[in-house]
Formats: C-alpha cells, sequence, structure tokens
C-alpha cells in the first residue's frame, strides 16, 4: 500500500494569532491505483502490464518536479512477478476520488473543493468553502463525529490541534465554545462526509487522519529564541507533527480493514511506502540536518536539493519513506486539504481573537494579524491591554 501525506501551514507572516500547521495522510490500497488517467481499473491494469522501468510511469496531473526513482520492493520469489507497483507520488487522488473531489469550487457544485486554501477563502468572503472541505473530512475519518465537531473544542479534539493546552494561557486565545459550523451547513457536510466515505471505499482509498498543531504567539516566541530563526522554528514545528502522522498512520496500518477486496489478478501487497509532501520553508533548500533530527534512527539520503525542489528518502521501521519540500506542493489533494486544514484553524483562532477585544473595545475594527494592520491594533488596544495586565510577548510575535 501507499501512504500519502500533505503538510502546510497559515499564519508564518502574522503578528497576531497563531500559526497553524496541518497535514493530512491517505492509504491507497495496490490494487486500484489510477496514474495520469481517469479510465479507472481497466486503464491501470493495461498501463502495468506495459510498464517496465520506473521511468515510464504516468506522473500526476499537475506535474511537480522531476521525480526521483521510486523505491522498489525486494525480488518476488514467485513465478507469477508482477512489475514494481506506482511510485507514491505518480498517484493521483484528485482522479481518483473525482466523483466527490473537485479542484475548484467554480467546478464544484455538489461536491467537495479541495484546492489550495487562497483560491477557497478571502477576507469578507466567508469561510463556507473551508468548512465543507475540512469538517466533512474529520466527519469522514470518524462517523461517529458526525454530531461532534459542533463547536472549536471538538475541532481542536479531533484534529490534536493543542496537545498542551496553550491557548488557556490567554482568554482571547480560547474560544472553544464558539459554534461550528460558522457559515456551511451542518446538514450539507454530514451529506458530503457520507458520500467521501463512499468515494473513497469504491476507489480503494482510506483518509487516516487529519491533523494539526496550532502554535500561539507566546510559544512561537520560545520556539524561536530556541532555534534562532522563525524559519528554523516552522521547519521543527512541521517535521514534528510529520513524525506524529508517520507513526501515528503506522498504528492505523495494522488495524484498519483494506477498503475493499482486491481483484483476484492483483499483484501480492508489498510494505507500505510513504510519500510526503511540503511547501518549502522560506528560501530554504536543505532539511536533511532537522529531518534527521526528527527521524534520529534512520539515515536521511539526500536526492535532490535545490530552489524548485527538494527531496529526501529514508526508512522508518521497516517503510520506506520519500519526502518533497516543493514549491506549489498544494497541487496535490493531500497537501491541499492541509492548507485548507491549516487556513481554517487559523481564521477560527482569530475569530475568538477579535472578538475578545472588540466585545471590550466598541468600533475597534478586527484585524487578521498581519504586520501593517497589526500596528495599528497593536496602538488601538495599548492601553486596555496594559489594564488588563497582559504581556506583549504572550499576544505579538516579535518576528
Amino acid at each position: 500500500m501507499a501512504i500519502l501525506i500533505g503538510v502546510d501551514e497559515a499564519g508564518y507572516g502574522p503578528n497576531y494569532g497563531p500559526l497553524a500547521i496541518a497535514a493530512t495522510a491517505w492509504r491507497v490500497e495496490e490494487g486500484f491505483r489510477v496514474q495520469g488517467s481517469a479510465t479507472g481499473k481497466k486503464r491501470e491494469s493495461r498501463g502495468r502490464s506495459q510498464q517496465s522501468a520506473p521511468h515510464q510511469r504516468a506522473g500526476a496531473s499537475s506535474p511537480p518536479p522531476p521525480p526521483a526513482p521510486p523505491f522498489s520492493p525486494a525480488p518476488s520469489t514467485s513465478t507469477n512477478v508482477c512489475s514494481p507497483p506506482p511510485a507514491p507520488c505518480s498517484i493521483d487522488l484528485y482522479k481518483l476520488l473525482r466523483k466527490i473531489v473537485a479542484r475548484t469550487p467554480q467546478r464544484s457544485g455538489k461536491r467537495l473543493a479541495i484546492a489550495d486554501s487562497k483560491q477557497l477563502y478571502r477576507p469578507g468572503l466567508g469561510l463556507e468553502q473551508l468548512e465543507r472541505g475540512v469538517l466533512a473530512a474529520l466527519v469522514a475519518t470518524s462517523p461517529e463525529q458526525a454530531t461532534c465537531v459542533a463547536h472549536v473544542k471538538a475541532l481542536l479534539a479531533a484534529t490534536l490541534a493543542d496537545p498542551h493546552g496553550r491557548r488557556f494561557e490567554l482568554d482571547c486565545h480560547a474560544g472553544d465554545e464558539l459554534p461550528l459550523p460558522l457559515d456551511a451547513l451542518a446538514e450539507e457536510i454530514c451529506e458530503l462526509a457520507s458520500l467521501l466515505r463512499k468515494s473513497c471505499t469504491a476507489s480503494g482509498v482510506t483518509l487516516l487522519a487529519v491533523r494539526a498543531r496550532l502554535i500561539y504567539p507566546a510559544e512561537f516566541n520560545e520556539l524561536v529564541d530556541r532555534h534562532g530563526t522563525k524559519g528554523a522554528a516552522l521547519s521543527h514545528v512541521t517535521l514534528a507533527l510529520v513524525r506524529e502522522v508517520v507513526d501515528a498512520s503506522m498504528k492505523l496500518r495494522g488495524t484498519s480493514p483494506p477498503a475493499r477486496t482486491l481483484p483476484p489478478d492483483s499483484c501480492p501487497l508489498t510494505p507500505d511506502s510513504y510519500s510526503i509532501t511540503l511547501d518549502k520553508h522560506g528560501g530554504r533548500n536543505r532539511y536533511a540536518a532537522i529531518l534527521q533530527h526528527h527521524f534520529p534512527d534512520s539515515w536521511i539520503e539526500v536526492i535532490d536539493e535545490g530552489r524548485s525542489a527538494s527531496r529526501y528518502r529514508w526508512t522508518h521501521g521497516a517503510a520506506p519513506i520519500e519526502a518533497i519540500f516543493r514549491v506549489g506542493g498544494e497541487a496535490l489533494l493531500p497537501t491541499a486539504l492541509a492548507s485548507m486544514t491549516a487556513k481554517y484553524h487559523r481564521e477560527v483562532a482569530m475569530r475568538a481573537f477579535n472578538e475578545f477585544w472588540t466585545t471590550r473595545l466598541p468600533g475597534l475594527k478586527p484585524t487578521a494579524g498581519y504586520p501593517k494592520d497589526a500596528k495599528r491594533f497593536r496602538e488601538q488596544i495599548s492601553q486596555l491591554q496594559r489594564e488588563l495586565k497582559i504581556d506583549d510577548r504572550l499576544i505579538w510575535r516579535n518576528r
């Protein structure tokens, strides 16, 4: 089987509010992969019989940077030798899930729009598209959550976004009882979640996890002090989340049943292979040392490092892993949903932050927290902040 993981962040640049990082993990059964074609299992089977080398395999519809050679399973001792499975990075979830997922909101109709959050959200336009995708995905991972993601506390619990309860350090970062969804319809979300589960089952796909991590300003400042730069802080938190999701998916792999019974002529399952796609962190091109820090028992092999992409390979336990830090990672569905999840967490957190201050200062205009407007907001709340004895370091990011 292949495990596809996408990771993205929101709120790296602002002075106010949390940095939000999210990851989604998807499992794809060996016998139901579609590569670069939307014609289904028949075309996939024919393509497999024609393959003779990794470089002949079709790529995803949104072409990533030139891929490194994929992992190959150990040679089979059976007389019925199968060709090596497609590289995980060549699997296009948009095509596998095309009956329920659309790449843009304009084409979604009754389907879910899963795309870069910048395509789905603009200030003043509401959170409906983000909520439809993020909350439906969370419900789809666990049917019992259908009636549970009804407020912010449940959202944070479902994604494990604040494991140490750092939001409770200040009331302006809490807002646990804010009801959800804010702009979408709960009934529609439940219906979309059901359709997503059915489409995944029919396509041999399982959405294993939707996880997030919120770094509030006090912790953000601590991490920058510890690691020296905000870029290094971002990288360490991101890869800690990656390690958490990889380990969690390995546990789920041992307990979750296959989505469908494999065809009788399909190849025996090979060990899980992991493909992780992350957006590049600022101008950084080299990530081997940070990967080594978070996977200390593995040897990180550098495949390529450059401005457009940096690619690495290692083995964690028995699982081969390949990670690529690239520009435009949101072109792939797992990273797109991660982008949406991070942005949704960030916007929900900012609603609570702004409500705290605007209810105490009538006429105060809310802020998105980005530098230019954040300075205006900072000046306008300064007197009240002093009266409430709120240390600047607890709400204002120094970098």
